[in-house]
């Protein structure tokens, strides 16, 4: 039996906006997919963005997420990903083609968590600059182009990136 309902494939889902916009296209109607780097609950880890110190402990996870997805009655696809590591983001496009088909709604949520000082601008690592336009920026792209063929053959589909501001940047 073909699956008629919605495939949504959302990035960053195992906390925060993304998980809640996985969860709202559970409730509407959608089999949902969602990427994050955190499989399970209390291992997910941050680095601090500003200076130096420990890996800061997140609540979240891909499990988590999917639990509370198919109490919705969706259909959810778990897939680790990592937004630093492109070859990451096209394996799980094709992990969700594969098994699903097809993918009718992107949710480009997502966002690299790069240590480094990200207080002023006179203090940011040019390094670190780079390998989070990379990610938030270049990798999101490469997504995209993972998923677009199939929507514009299909004659269509949805694609939201959500806009990515710097929190506590400073001009000093």
């Amino acid at each position: 039996m073909t699956n008629t309902k919605p495939v949504a494939l959302v990035t960053g889902a195992s906390r925060g906006i993304g998980r809640a916009a996985a969860l709202a296209l559970a409730a509407a109607g959608h089999d949902v997919a969602f990427t994050a780097r955190t499989v399970e609950e209390g291992a997910g880890r941050i680095p601090p963005r500003h200076g130096a110190g420990a890996d800061i402990a997140v609540p979240g996870s891909l499990a988590r997420t999917r639990a509370e997805a198919e109490a919705l009655g969706a259909r959810a696809l778990p897939v680790r990903m990592d937004l630093l590591d492109v070859r990451s983001l096209r394996a799980a496009a094709a992990t969700v083609q594969r098994e699903w088909g097809r993918v009718d709604v992107l949710v480009n949520n997502a966002v690299a968590h790069v240590g480094g000082d990200h207080a002023r601008l006179l203090d940011l690592d040019v390094d670190v600059a780079a390998r989070t336009m990379t990610g938030n920026y270049l990798h999101r792209l490469a997504l995209v182009q993972a998923v677009l063929p199939g929507m514009a053959e299909r004659g269509g589909g949805t694609i939201v990136n959500l806009r990515l501001t710097p929190t506590g940047s400073s001009a000093k």
